[in-house]
């Protein structure tokens, strides 16, 4: 609805819903038979709901989730119009004013997800040696705002985590792959101290300056404002014309 209107920019990947309206029939045992008989849409006439009537079951489970890789690629399905006549598609979810691919992890640095999770463990309980400073003692604060300088990995904590990882033979891990992946573990591990403060939730702060698409979308907010006005003066052309 806020694409529809002009009201915001949308910015990332294309988005599905369940768009159907149900009837359900009760069956025996307790089971029962869901209906489709409508589907709602969008103010403009777009339908949320992914079109599957020319593909079969196979699809729907293979490509069902399937993300757009393709960051130029153009939506199709029904063309509408929003209120300050821009294009938009329907019948393939809602696509985004501009697609831009999230932050992805390699094999690797999947692979390194455990000891990083479990060095931070430690860190945090106060059981490193020399980094006492990293201890939580406190409570989980839910209400932090996370500043660039908090929870700095410095060459000394990045090197007590390769001691930490060549201790355990089980991670399977070279002080060269560790070296090559870096930037990951110590932006991992500033995510899991953050997460001992300050709770799952506010932790995703730390990725805020690095996430290309939240990125993306602070650069286009004076375009969205400009959109917003836009829309806002020929809702008030239309409703002078009435």
């Amino acid at each position: 609805a806020l694409q529809d209107h002009d009201r915001a920019l949308i910015v990332g990947e294309p988005t599905f819903g369940k768009g159907l309206v149900q009837n359900p029939f009760q069956l025996p045992y307790g089971s029962a038979l869901l209906l489709t008989i409508a589907k709602y849409q969008t103010p403009s006439g777009r339908d949320i709901q992914r079109d599957y009537s020319k593909s079969g079951l196979y699809d729907y489970y293979t490509n069902g989730g399937t993300l757009r890789d393709d960051k130029n690629a153009k939506p199709s399905g029904t063309e509408t119009k929003t209120d300050a006549g821009r294009t938009v598609y329907g019948g393939g979810g809602i696509a985004p004013d501009e697609i831009v691919k999230p932050l992805t992890v390699n094999e690797l640095q999947q692979k390194m997800n455990d000891p990083i999770f479990g060095f931070a463990l430690v860190l945090s309980a106060g059981k490193v040696n020399g980094f006492n400073s990293y201890a939580v003692n406190n409570p989980i604060n839910f209400k932090g705002d996370i500043k660039k300088a908090d929870f700095p990995v410095t060459n000394e904590v990045y090197a007590a985590f390769k001691k930490f990882v060549a201790g355990n033979k089980d991670y399977k891990l070279t002080q060269t792959q560790l070296d090559k992946e870096r930037a990951y573990i110590e932006r991992q591990l500033r995510f899991e101290l953050a997460t001992a403060t300050y709770g799952s939730t506010t932790s995703f702060q730390v990725y805020n300056d690095i996430d290309p698409q939240v990125n993306r979308a602070i650069e286009l907010l004076p375009k969205a404002e400009q959109l917003a006005q836009t829309a806002a003066k020929m809702q008030r052309t239309t409703v002078d014309n009435f």
